[in-house]
């Protein structure tokens, strides 16, 4: 998985971001990560570049471990999604629908 980062240069928090150090930020969240990303090895292609633009080229497992351990992006909930699952924990069970209508059990196939 190749991937790439650059620095908006608009944006005036840019001046003091350095996104080598960034990226080994987030690698060095796990130990996991830290050996695989972080070790001082050529055959290690991650956080190369300069300050402003950034990337690398890691197995996909690896981009997926990063990108979920590293990032914390795969794992976070969809925006709504715990307000859906409360409410459909209370919503009730026993129902009018429910009440009147047959269940599959006790309809006699003819």
């Amino acid at each position: 998985m190749n991937f790439s980062v650059r620095l908006a240069r608009r944006n005036p928090l840019s001046k003091d971001t350095n996104l080598i150090t960034l990226l080994k930020e987030y690698a060095s969240k796990t130990p996991s990560l830290k050996e695989k990303l972080l070790a001082e090895d050529d055959d290690i292609h991650f956080a190369r570049g300069h300050r402003e633009a950034s990337g690398g080229s890691l197995d996909p497992e690896i981009w997926e471990e990063f990108v979920k351990d590293g990032l914390e992006i795969l794992e976070r909930p969809v925006a709504g999604d715990a307000k859906k699952r409360k409410m459909e924990a209370e919503k009730p069970k026993n129902t009018l629908h429910q009440f009147f209508s047959p269940s599959p059990k006790k309809v006699k196939n003819n």
